[in-house]
């Protein structure tokens, strides 16, 4: 157990965590799911493979507790911080990979720093992007560095009762929208110039939603009603978090000039510090409304398959 400092949020908890380890990997798991047992080694084989690979994500299945909402689209897994319809298949290289079922290198972070703590969850509200922005800052620090995306690493992330509600859905679209306001601002030249850094975001809204709203509106029409409520939800989702984005990117652009969300983290003797970004971007000052944390019990996945020797796992 680690003391954060009376300091909150999922990326001070992670910048704290990796400060205190040596290994060379270091591999994050949200405290809400349950690795396979292969999925450890699976991560590893592909960072361990190639001297380029700066960190690897697996996927991630949502464990319902139950039967999935009917209206519930596969296009917005995202919301419940599981892999969603148009993610690759297959292992290919990413701009980012997810933060709560993903392995890094321990170099990394002290070459390019740690999680910037003006994104990612804290106590109240929804936000995100945390792990995009640390992945597209590692990529432009470090010469051929990259992400790898691994299906067959697999974790099942629990979707607790109170996020298999549409007005749940609709704050973290809306928080996501504001994150990514942040996101692009931050990482501004930094990844590739002609698509800027949210591209990846672009050919999801532009090649991906749509077909999933066209299978919606099939779906209802072959006789199955649950169809037109995930069209209408991936629509009102979409919306949603493309709202938050513009009312965000408003009202950053005559926003002050905030120092960063933390200093840097204690060390352990003879490991270099992570610092915390200081990029000259304001935070959105976007309020989301409440998510209520689940208050489920932590489950340790470490029972259910073996840790490598050079690794260390940090809950997140």
């Amino acid at each position: 157990m680690l003391s954060t400092g009376g300091r909150t949020g999922l990326s001070n908890a992670r910048n704290v965590g990796i400060a205190a380890v040596d290994s060379e990997f270091v591999a994050f798991l949200d405290d809400d799911a349950v690795a396979d047992p292969t999925w450890l080694s699976s991560l590893t084989e592909v960072a361990a493979g190639d001297a380029d690979v700066l960190g690897v994500g697996g996927w991630v299945l949502p464990d319902w507790g139950g039967k999935k909402p009917g209206w519930f689209p596969e296009e917005l897994l995202w919301t419940v911080g599981c892999s969603h319809r148009g993610l690759p298949t297959r292992q290919t290289t990413v701009r980012n990979v997810f933060g709560g079922c993903a392995l890094f290198r321990r170099s990394l972070f002290t070459e390019a720093g740690g999680f910037d703590t003006r994104l990612g969850r804290q106590v109240r509200g929804a936000s995100g992007c945390e792990e995009t922005e640390l992945c597209i800052r590692a990529s432009s620090r470090v010469p051929g560095g990259r992400f790898v995306h691994e299906p067959a690493a697999v974790i099942h992330h629990q979707v607790h009762s109170q996020r298999q509600r549409p007005s749940y859905i609709v704050r973290r679209c809306w928080a996501e929208g504001a994150s990514k306001a942040t996101l692009r601002r931050l990482c501004a030249g930094q990844n590739d110039k002609a698509r800027g850094p949210l591209g990846p975001e672009r050919d999801f809204i532009l090649r991906v939603l749509p077909r999933g709203v066209a299978d919606g509106v099939g779906a209802f029409l072959r006789g199955r009603p649950a169809g037109l409520a995930r069209a209408g939800m991936i629509v009102v989702g979409t919306t949603t978090t493309v709202a938050g984005f513009l009312v965000a990117a408003v009202r950053t652009t005559f926003s002050p000039v905030p120092t960063a969300g933390g200093a840097p983290v204690a060390a352990p003797e003879g490991i270099p510090p992570v610092d915390v970004p200081a990029p000259d971007v304001p935070a959105p000052d976007v309020p989301a409304p409440d998510v209520p944390a689940p208050d489920v019990p932590s489950q340790d996945p470490a029972a259910t398959q073996a840790t490598p020797p050079d690794l260390h796992k940090i809950s997140a």
